[in-house]
């Protein structure tokens, strides 16, 4: 089956049903971009809602532009870390008692990573903590919590 066809088909698609989804999946982009430029609080909704599911075209296009170091749409210490660190064990009143000046480094490490979009996806798709090992910046911190 090719990326053109959905994976719920049973039946062969003919040439106009793979025409069409060619031209809406090639439509995701600019509709991603519309949404943000024309709907910015519904866009930031979408992003920060990582339960809900979406196309995955969608969803890799709101993850492309999570790689952005411009967007400002997200705060990942408040959207991701929670699940992160639930991932790891950690309850949320363990972390409230932590000192405030390690609470800050560890918000500011999630809020300043270069994986926002990788992390954006694995928690959407409720990753395997070996797969989080590999790219979350607190991973260390929260082993050391965990344990």
């Amino acid at each position: 089956m090719n990326q053109s066809e959905p994976a719920f088909s049973k039946k062969p698609l003919k040439w106009y049903d793979r025409l069409s989804n060619l031209f809406y999946e090639a439509s995701i982009a600019s509709n991603v971009g519309r949404i943000r430029a024309e709907a910015p609080m519904v866009f930031r909704k979408m992003i920060n809602d990582i339960d809900t599911p979406l196309e995955p075209e969608m969803e890799n296009q709101v993850a492309r532009y999570l790689r952005s170091p411009y967007q400002d749409e997200i705060t990942p210490s408040e959207t991701l870390m929670p699940r992160m660190m639930q991932k790891y064990g950690i309850r949320s009143e363990q972390f409230e008692e932590l000192e405030k000046k390690e609470r800050s480094q560890l918000n500011r490490r999630c809020n300043q990573c270069p994986s926002v979009s990788q992390c954006w996806k694995a928690m959407r798709n409720n990753a395997k903590i070996e797969e989080c090992d590999t790219f979350c910046a607190n991973q260390a911190s929260f082993k050391a919590l965990s344990h």
